[in-house]
């Protein structure tokens, strides 16, 4: 929705820009044939007339074309910038979007760690069992675990902490991470059941 509430303003700007130009444009022509007109004008009315006068004329006419320059450069520099603007808060709307995507992915695949653990505890008769604790594992690259250790449990029962670790350990290999990225050889995860 963002994304196209951003384009639609990008595409506003775009079209305010193009007639914005398209008057700037018409103004400069406007400008030019009008000075030529008059300068046509003073010399059919003035033919080899005061030369003060037409030399003050074409300054004039220089000062206004230079005015008109740089408004032409004025906007186009703020296109430029709005140019930039828009850029950087597209590219920053991609990084959030990537960021929000990450923790989704980093809570699917903690999801699934803690799936394949409740399947070993049901597997190995710990239904009955509540455990509320926090894990640490060390695995290796393919996922197997190499140690485990229960850092905490609601209660500190040490039969409900072994069978934690039991659980953990029979888990082994834990699932792939769904992007390499998310891979880390040292996980913490709650396991509650």
């Amino acid at each position: 929705m963002q994304k196209r509430q951003l384009a639609e303003k990008t595409r506003e700007r775009e079209r305010e820009n193009a007639k914005e130009w398209r008057e700037l444009k018409g103004r400069l022509v406007v400008a030019f044939w009008s000075v030529v007109g008059f300068l046509i004008l003073l010399s059919i009315i003035q033919p080899g007339g005061d030369k003060p006068d037409t030399q003050r004329t074409i300054q004039t006419s220089a000062a206004t074309t230079q005015t008109q320059q740089s408004n032409a450069a004025a906007i186009a520099k703020a296109r430029e910038a709005e140019r930039i603007r828009v850029a950087a808060l597209q590219k920053e709307q991609k990084t959030e979007q990537e960021q929000r995507m990450l923790r989704r992915l980093k809570n699917l695949y903690f999801t699934s760690v803690r799936q394949r653990v409740t399947k070993q505890w049901l597997a190995m008769g710990n239904g009955n069992l509540k455990a509320d604790c926090i894990v640490s594992v060390l695995q290796n690259e393919s996922g197997e675990i190499l140690r485990a250790v229960v850092d905490s449990c609601e209660g500190n029962d040490s039969n409900v902490r072994k069978a934690v670790k039991k659980a953990v350990m029979a888990a082994s290999p834990l699932p792939a991470a769904p992007i390499p990225r998310l891979f880390d050889r040292r996980v913490k995860f709650y396991f509650r059941h």
